[in-house]
């Protein structure tokens, strides 16, 4: 078989082409072991190009975390002085102190949305010391040994990361 060109044209057999030469054989294997080489690289980058990007986005979901934390953490001093403040106004039962409890109500409401939740141990409960700082250790004969005696500031916390432990007194039997 002859092309126009006047070449000799490769033989088909049942659809394959059948090569003139070994040597084309060899480059034909060759190219398809570099195409081989090729995708497989190609997979590698796309999956490390992916593994890179889910890092990148874990990491930045986590400094946003952080960063919150930060402020939170700067805005407990406020809340426990609206606290104090609040215990004081009530005392005379005034509008002011009113007024401090919306302010302290509305400044708390947007932690707990930010997913902060309060420490608030009761009295008598068992002392934690992963959520608690003992600040002091009392006898108390009322109260089970190692319990908490008297709460000195609420604590803060962002599911299992504790921002600021609950200030206690804790109850030691005698």
């Amino acid at each position: 078989m002859t092309s126009r060109s006047g070449k000799k044209k490769s033989p088909e057999v049942a659809g394959t082409e059948v090569s003139a030469t070994p040597a084309v054989d060899d480059e034909l294997a060759a190219a398809r072991e570099e195409l081989s080489v090729w995708k497989e690289r190609a997979a590698r980058a796309q999956a490390e190009f992916e593994n890179t990007r889910k890092r990148l986005e874990s990491q930045q979901a986590e400094a946003c975390l952080r960063a919150t934390d930060r402020i939170v953490e700067g805005l407990l001093p406020v809340v426990d002085d609206l606290d104090l403040a609040i215990a004081h106004g009530q005392e005379s039962d005034n509008e002011m102190a009113q007024g401090l409890v919306a302010i302290r109500e509305k400044l708390l409401s947007t932690f707990f949305r930010e997913g902060i939740e309060l420490i608030d141990p009761q009295i008598g409960e068992p002392f934690d010391h992963e959520t608690q700082n003992a600040m002091q250790m009392i006898p108390d004969p009322d109260l089970p040994d190692q319990s908490v005696a008297q709460v000195f500031q609420k604590g803060y916390r962002r599911g299992s990361r504790v921002i600021r432990p609950a200030m206690v007194i804790v109850a030691r039997s005698e």
